[in-house]
């Protein structure tokens, strides 16, 4: 079979409410066709829709990873990350590890600035968001010198969203 009808079968899935039976067409998608970003962007979002962070994010890398110039891959993979990180820091919460928690909602608010679950919990913790979050985007600046990311990134810890 090849990809196309397995990712008929994955939406055929969805329309029926098989979430995992639809995963595991885009999987089989996958095994057939590697090397094309779409379907593992398509699956990442059925993924995440369902609560499956971990294979969303994986997905979601992947398809950003073979596709790097692709702005909406690059962009899905942040968001999904940013989520995987809220849940993260949920977790780290609930076990009373707040500084851990703090450092994963800011990094999830500098990958995805319209998460508000971030912001939420960010203020939970008792941490102040901008503080952290500008903090967080200055340690990753001395780690990786990734300048046109950082760009954007300083814009938006500073106020000047654009």
């Amino acid at each position: 079979m090849d990809e196309k009808r397995f990712v008929q079968s994955a939406y055929a899935y969805i329309y029926l409410g098989l979430y995992d039976a639809a995963l595991e067409a885009f999987a089989r998608a996958i095994l057939t066709n590697p090397d094309n970003p779409e379907l593992y962007y398509r699956g990442s979002i059925t993924a995440r829709r369902n609560d499956r962070l971990r294979l969303a994010d994986h997905w979601a890398k992947q398809a950003a990873l073979i596709a790097p110039g692709n702005r909406l891959y690059a962009e899905h993979w942040q968001s999904v990350h940013a989520s995987r990180l809220v849940a993260v820091a949920r977790r780290a919460i609930v076990r009373g590890r707040k500084a851990l928690a703090t450092r994963l909602l800011a990094q999830a608010a500098v990958l995805d600035p319209l998460n508000p679950e971030a912001s939420q919990l960010l203020a939970t913790v008792g941490a102040d968001e901008r503080l952290v979050a500008k903090s967080y985007v200055l340690e990753s600046e001395e780690s990786n010198g990734d300048r046109t990311s950082n760009t954007r990134r300083h814009r938006w810890c500073d106020g000047a969203h654009g």
